[in-house]
């Protein structure tokens, strides 16, 4: 699928800029950060087309649209009256120049400008991002491709806004991927970033239950849990053909998987040897084993540097997160993170190594907590009325993801986890379970 794909599919970088000005981009970064503060004030305004090859053709409207939804999504952005910019962006285009005071009397930190051509063959975007608080042009790309990859190319751009202002990585070109009974079964599921209808694919059909799916690092597979044949085996689905390879197939239950970051391992819970453990296994089909309890361990996270692993574990008396050793598991250190209490389950570590979400009982419904690993401080992020569980992070780090339990049905919702607000992602009748965000899929 990728593959084919970049056959298709290319994109041209167009750095029409003096050699200097790559060394400047912390400064640019920094200067629009300092003058937004809380939000960028961005500008998008329509599309200038230059050529169609069929009459009604909307994909510069289209393409505008998204991109802005990319932007408002991304949690960074304010978008500023498309009317309101849309008059400037006249002024500019019939004199040919940027007019940055009046951008910025306007209040734009930046602006995005659009030109769309269509061919028989192909369709062209030419997309331009200015800084108008330090009045110059930032970058510019060019991208060719067919039509019915309008939403792959506007979203290549959003994560290089995104990038360019915030020296952050973009979550548009991203997925999530998730449990339903939509066909009658829980099988698996996976739905662009944004809840686009028309993106949902199903990529099992076990015909029976599918758990706990885990992205490869690259974004090429899915591990997950099936009781196809009653007992808990760990697949591999490919993305590009949704052919299954079985991965650990030990009597008893084998679930939990989580892909390390060099994506060479896979940890795992497993009662092969009698009550659950973690275990890891290699490419080779090569088994280590972690951890040596005879209560329940489960439910491991890696650290993003591939050295620790946290999971849940009962040795306590009632469910806690802990953290080990990667390498040498129990036989070097084990520490425990959470005390406030008595159940705290599902750890996700997150992407910069800084914190760890999971899911927290809190007076009878379970709620998404995060702990900082560095100062020790405990944040509840949702509150009363559901219970929400499976926290899952953005590569970037800005946003969670998680499945609730307890409203008319169960779904997956997306929150940004320094902001108030929850966005609702799936609609399925058949609900939505245990969410898994991928890494960025260039």
């Amino acid at each position: 699928m990728k593959k084919r794909c970049l056959l298709i599919i290319f994109f041209l970088s167009l750095f029409w800029l003096i050699p200097s000005y790559a060394n400047a981009q912390a400064d640019v970064h920094l200067s629009v950060f300092k003058e937004a503060k809380k939000k960028i004030s961005i500008a998008v305004p329509d599309f200038l087309v230059t050529e169609i090859f069929e009459s009604g053709d909307a994909s510069a409207v289209e393409g505008a649209d998204i991109l802005k939804n990319d932007l408002n999504l991304s949690g960074m952005f304010d978008i500023i009256n498309p009317l309101k910019a849309n008059h400037i962006n006249r002024l500019d285009l019939n004199e040919d120049a940027v007019h940055y005071l009046e951008w910025e009397d306007l209040g734009a930190h930046a602006v995005i400008k659009g030109e769309y051509t269509a061919t028989e063959k192909e369709i062209t975007f030419k997309l331009s991002l200015y800084d108008i608080v330090n009045g110059r042009y930032l970058v510019g790309k060019l991208y060719r491709g067919q039509k019915s990859h309008l939403r792959q190319i506007i979203h290549k751009f959003a994560d290089e806004t995104v990038f360019q202002l915030t020296n952050e990585a973009g979550i548009a070109q991203t997925k999530i991927s998730f449990v339903s009974f939509e066909s009658g079964h829980k099988e698996l599921f996976v739905i662009d970033y944004d809840g686009y209808e028309k993106s949902l694919k199903q990529y099992s059909t076990e015909r029976s239950l599918v758990l706990f799916p885990a992205w490869s690092s690259d974004g090429k597979k899915i591990a997950f849990t099936s009781y196809k044949n009653n007992n808990p085996i760990l697949q591999v689905v490919s993305l590009e053909n949704k052919k299954n390879k079985v991965i650990v197939n030990f009597p008893g239950l084998n679930a939990n998987p989580a892909w390390s970051p060099d994506g060479k391992k896979i940890a795992f819970t497993s009662s092969k040897d009698g009550n659950p453990e973690i275990y890891i296994i290699d490419a080779k089909g090569n088994i280590q084993r972690l951890t040596h309890f005879r209560g329940i361990d489960t439910s491991p996270t890696w650290s993003p540097d591939g050295k620790k692993i946290a999971f849940t574990s009962d040795r306590s008396g009632t469910p806690q997160i802990y953290i080990m050793d990667a390498e040498k598991g129990e036989k070097k250190t084990i520490k425990r993170i959470t005390f406030e209490r008595s159940y705290n389950d599902q750890p996700a570590w997150s992407p910069k190594g800084d914190k760890i979400a999971y899911s927290s009982l809190i007076e009878d419904s379970s709620q998404i907590v995060i702990k900082d690993l560095k100062s020790g401080e405990v944040v509840q992020l949702t509150k009363k009325g559901s219970s929400y569980e499976s926290p899952t992070w953005s590569p970037n780090g800005w946003f969670l993801a998680f499945a609730t339990t307890g409203l008319d049905e169960s779904a997956i919702y997306i929150m940004q986890t320094d902001r108030p607000g929850i966005r609702r992602l799936t609609f399925l009748k058949g609900g939505g379970f245990f969410p898994a965000w991928s890494p960025v899929l260039n």
